[in-house]
């Protein structure tokens, strides 16, 4: 279960505005699997994953 997070507040943008870009690390992250620990999302770590959240990884070394 994730702990400490405190929620961002975005100022509101124009509804005529375009679309801001994808934040770089969402684009990568996008197929990465759930922490089998704690449930966060994993980032990739080389070839693997590792969770930030609790530090374990998806097996490899």
């Amino acid at each position: 279960f994730v702990q400490n997070i405190t929620p961002v507040m975005l100022p509101p943008r124009d509804a005529d505005a375009p679309n801001p870009k994808p934040n770089a690390a969402f684009l990568y992250q996008q197929d990465a699997p759930s922490c089998s620990d704690c449930g966060s999302i994993m980032v990739r770590n080389g070839a693997c994953y590792k969770c930030l959240n609790c530090g374990s990884t998806s097996g490899c070394s």
